[in-house]
């Protein structure tokens, strides 16, 4: 199989867009894929650094205003991480976009695509601002209430919430991976590897979500999809 099966050809080396801006395009969107990639990773050193988890003791797994108060950095790290994630899927969906409609692509099903991968982006941004927002409040909850086991409930309240954007952005980012998967291989953007890349994560991915109401699958697996797609367009943007 060759490097132009795998990254996208076909319909692309009819198009009459500048090559110049074909390969920028590219490499931002190849950029933001791997600054969501990398701010994935601070998800797994963040939750190991904050999480007391005990599992003789499950409730010790929500936190008290003391603890709040002990590491009231958690906060910001959220921001920055799913800031960074939200802010890099924007980046790959508004450059995959640009670049199907330079190809002529159907531009309402680039629109479409648009909403759910910023539907996506804005998700996981939200989750940052939740975090801020709840390592304060979850630190001032001592000022009314002294009762440890009170102060575990509030913190337990932010649980769903997350919870809910993470589903939205699982949803959102796997609506516009079909997109890409359809379109974009009709417009030479990605090659049927990729696509079939694709349509792999979206089943993997809504199954936790469809029949157990677990986001965290579709989490786990989204640092691998922002990774292969920010080193395929990196290494497509080269070559245009």
């Amino acid at each position: 199989m060759s490097t132009s099966d795998l990254l996208g050809s076909g319909p692309a080396s009819e198009s009459t867009e500048p090559p110049r801006t074909t390969a920028g395009l590219l490499k931002t969107a190849g950029l933001g894929a791997l600054l969501a990639f990398a701010a994935w990773l601070l998800i797994p050193v963040q939750v190991f650094l904050f999480s007391d988890y005990d599992e003789d003791d499950p409730a010790a797994f929500y936190r008290t205003a003391a603890e709040y108060d002990d590491k009231l950095w958690q906060g910001p790290v959220d921001l920055v991480a799913f800031g960074g994630i939200g802010i890099g899927i924007a980046v790959l969906v508004l450059a995959v976009g640009r670049i199907a409609l330079l190809r002529e692509s159907d531009g309402l099903g680039v629109d479409i695509a648009r909403f759910f991968g910023l539907l996506a982006a804005t998700s996981y941004v939200l989750i940052g601002t939740v975090g801020v927002g709840w390592a304060f409040a979850g630190e001032g909850v001592g000022d009314i209430t002294d009762d440890e086991s009170v102060q575990r409930v509030v913190d337990m309240i932010g649980e769903p919430l997350v919870s809910s954007f993470l589903t939205v952005g699982a949803v959102g980012l796997c609506g516009w991976v079909v997109w890409l998967a359809v379109a974009g291989r009709r417009a030479g953007i990605v090659g049927v590897p990729l696509a079939a890349v694709g349509f792999g994560f979206v089943a993997l991915a809504l199954v936790p979500v469809a029949l157990f109401s677990i986001p965290m699958g579709s989490a786990t697996l989204q640092p691998l999809l922002c990774l292969v797609l920010g080193i395929a367009f990196l290494i497509k943007a080269r070559k245009a």
